[in-house]
């Protein structure tokens, strides 16, 4: 890409703390694919790119890791719950 769209896209993406924070919650969530986030930065440098996507992979796994355990601790107490019914029966 030119330079200018370049520096445009990272501006857009990247040109404060909040714009920062916002892209990445975006790429967190699927509000961006991640790698409209990725690649302007494999133009300025590897080292921010695989920084980016080391930090996405270990969120997003993160993040459904700690949902499913949620909901696999309330299925289990649950289960409890109608164990100990069925056995007061």
């Amino acid at each position: 890409p030119e330079l200018t769209d370049l520096v445009e896209d990272l501006q857009s993406k990247y040109g404060s703390l909040f714009l920062t924070m916002y892209s990445l919650f975006q790429g967190m969530t699927g509000g961006i694919s991640w790698g409209e986030i990725a690649t302007p930065l494999l133009e300025v440098g590897i080292f921010y790119f695989l920084l980016i996507l080391v930090f996405l992979c270990f969120t997003i796994f993160s993040v459904l890791n700690i949902v499913t355990g949620v909901f696999v601790d309330g299925a289990i107490e649950m289960a409890k719950r109608d164990r100990s019914i069925l056995i007061e029966k």
